[in-house]
Order: C-alpha cells, then sequence, then structure tokens
C-alpha cells in the first residue's frame, strides 16, 4: 500500500520518485506527465555528475568539478537550453547535493529535493543524507542505482489523487521501483522556481535501448 502523509501541508512535500535505465522511456515518462498536466517545475532529473557529464554533454555545459571544498547546491553546470526533436523535457540545470560513500558526486536540479537533502546532510555525505529522508531500503537502491549510471526522476504532487495518478503513469512508462514519500520542508526553506529546459539524447552508462 502506498504510503501516506497525514496530510499535504506547508512543511512537507510530497514527491513520486522513480528509477530509469532507458533514455526513451525516461522521455516518454516526461511526455507523460506533461500530458496530464503535471507542471514540469514540479519534474527533477538526479543523475551522478559523471552521467551528466559525460552522456548528457549535450545539455549541460560543466561548470565546475566538484572536490572536497564544493559547498552543498553549488551549480555544477549550465544549462544549454537544447531542444531536441521538439522535446522538453526537464528544469533547470543540476546542483550539487553531495557525495557518495563510493567517490559519486550527485546532481540534481534545484528545488525541494535539493533543499531538503541540502538541509538534511552532515557534510556531505550524499547516502546518509538521502537515507535521513526516505526509508532506508528504497535511499539505499535509489544510491546504487544513481552510482550504476541510472537517471532518477522526481515529481513533486499536490494531493492523493495526483499522486495515484502519477504512481500510476511512471509505471507506465516503464519506470522502476515506483514510490511516493513525504519529504519534510527545511526551516524556513521553501520552493524555488527555477525553470529551464532539456532533452535527453545520449545514454547514461547503465542506460540501454530495449
Amino acid at each position: 500500500m502506498t504510503e501516506r502523509p497525514a496530510r499535504f501541508g506547508n512543511r512537507h512535500t510530497r514527491h513520486v520518485l522513480a528509477s530509469f535505465h532507458n533514455i526513451g522511456l525516461f522521455e516518454d515518462a516526461i511526455d507523460l506527465l506533461a500530458q496530464m498536466s503535471v507542471l514540469r517545475r514540479q519534474i527533477a532529473m538526479m543523475a551522478s555528475h559523471q552521467t551528466v557529464r559525460v552522456h548528457l554533454a549535450q545539455l549541460y555545459a560543466g561548470t565546475e568539478e566538484p572536490d572536497d571544498g564544493t559547498e552543498l547546491l553549488t551549480p555544477l553546470f549550465a544549462d544549454r537550453h537544447d531542444i531536441t526533436e521538439g522535446r522538453t523535457l526537464a528544469i533547470g540545470a543540476p546542483v550539487y547535493v553531495g557525495t557518495t560513500t563510493t567517490g559519486q558526486p550527485i546532481v540534481t536540479t534545484k528545488g525541494p529535493l535539493a533543499l531538503s537533502l541540502a538541509a538534511t546532510m552532515r557534510g556531505t555525505d550524499f547516502d546518509k543524507g538521502l537515507a535521513s529522508l526516505l526509508p532506508g531500503r528504497h535511499a539505499s537502491y535509489l544510491a546504487d542505482e544513481l552510482e550504476n549510471g541510472s537517471i532518477l526522476l522526481g515529481t513533486v504532487v499536490s494531493d492523493t489523487n495526483q499522486e495515484d495518478l502519477v504512481t500510476y503513469l511512471l509505471r507506465k512508462a516503464g519506470g522502476l521501483e515506483v514510490r511516493a514519500h513525504s519529504i519534510a520542508w527545511p526551516e524556513p526553506a521553501r520552493p524555488a522556481r527555477h525553470v529551464g529546459h532539456f532533452a535527453a539524447r545520449a545514454l547514461p552508462s547503465r542506460l540501454h535501448i530495449g
């Protein structure tokens, strides 16, 4: 049964998260969400720095290499504002949200999930930060997916009806481990509306055409 929050209120955002190994399915998922009137500013992408740098170079220009001194939420890429084959897929340029225990820097488009992650971090340990927001097994699964080149798609939902619809659409599009979670807002932060565009063409190492 889907986990339900006590309420959809000002102190929490409700996120539906899914992992994609196939770039075509990832594109289709965003198209489906847009067709069902999910606002593009509600959609976020998360991936390893290497996945974005190597495989999404047509979408983002690297502006900085992360190191031990890189602060959380530092922009590491500039959005090229490319629209490929008429498909505008996601929102904004990626910011740094920590490094996994195996040394993989992780980035996500700026928004509620990025701000919540940054607020829970002790240092830049991404795995612990994610585990503080999500149930342990799902947090571990998603961290492993990111390290292995998958792209995560996250969508903020406003009520249980939209949550059920988005969950159905992501599963229909081929998303793996589609789950909904209530994530507490850091105080006094509130969502940043940062809108940009990218279109996905190249394949991260774990993505495949099938």
